[in-house]
């Protein structure tokens, strides 16, 4: 259940993407603290630990207009399962014609070293007979399964990841380049409908309203595949700086 203040920023932003609040499972470590366990929602969309922002993923056509988000998706539209039924990898299979994406998600490190991490792959195919436009949105947002705020955001150095400023730690990272990269406050819902994101390097709110946004412009052949894999570090740790400190990394 939402919190009350996101419920009424929803209100407020009737154009923002909510979370879908409306199925939940968890991956972790068996025994690890329960504050360390991803929570994750139909199309796997997940927050990094107890209490932290969403990260989810939209899909744009810019030739048709046509935009897809797994957060408004009809729940029979996406094959959710774990793998082979019961091992703790996670999958979503979706199909927006005649594009198929094979989202994967799971949860690796351990508590012993304060360094799980959530770790996952989107792989997109291109099932139709001509050339397709893509773009795939791969957002950071205070929206999210576990409802977490961000303050301050900052885009890294090597231009494909996220950090929280202030105390100098990794909240997402991916394995290549986006075509655009940024942050800024609210929601990008509406400018990523639009295919016109426009983001700063860093931004801070302190009501806790930033998000960050990372976009990947492609052209697939038919038959054609491509994927992106990304990293986001287990946030719960470093809550109390002064007793749980940061120990993030991003993984190769």
């Amino acid at each position: 259940m939402a919190s009350y203040e996101t419920l009424q920023k929803l209100r407020e932003n009737p154009q923002w993407i909510p979370p879908r609040s409306d199925t939940r499972v968890f991956l972790g470590e068996p025994g690890g603290p329960e504050g360390a366990k991803t929570t994750v929602e139909p199309g796997n969309s997940f927050s990094p630990g107890m209490a932290t922002f969403g990260i989810t993923w939209w899909v744009r056509f810019p030739q048709d207009n046509k935009f897809f988000s797994p957060d408004l998706a009809d729940i029979e539209e996406l094959k959710w399962s774990f793998e082979q039924g019961f091992l703790p990898v996670i999958h979503c299979d979706v199909d927006i014609s005649p594009i198929s994406v094979h989202h994967s998600l799971f949860q690796d490190g351990t508590s012993e070293t304060l360094s799980e991490a959530v770790c996952g792959k989107i792989d997109l195919v291109n099932n139709g007979e001509k050339e397709k436009e893509i773009s795939l949105f791969l957002v950071l947002r205070s929206l999210g399964p576990a409802g977490g705020p961000v303050t301050d955001l900052r885009v890294g150095e090597d231009k494909k990841s996220f950090w929280l400023p202030k105390r100098n730690i990794p909240l997402l990272g991916v394995d290549q380049v986006p075509n655009k990269i940024g942050c800024g406050v609210g929601d990008p819902s509406e400018s990523a409908r639009a295919g016109q994101i426009q983001c700063a390097p860093t931004a801070e709110d302190k009501a806790g309203w930033v998000y960050g946004v990372m976009q990947f412009d492609l052209v697939l052949k038919p038959s054609e595949q491509w994927a992106l894999c990304f990293d986001a570090p287990i946030q719960s740790y470093g809550v109390v700086p002064e007793e749980l400190p940061g120990l993030q990394t991003l993984r190769p």
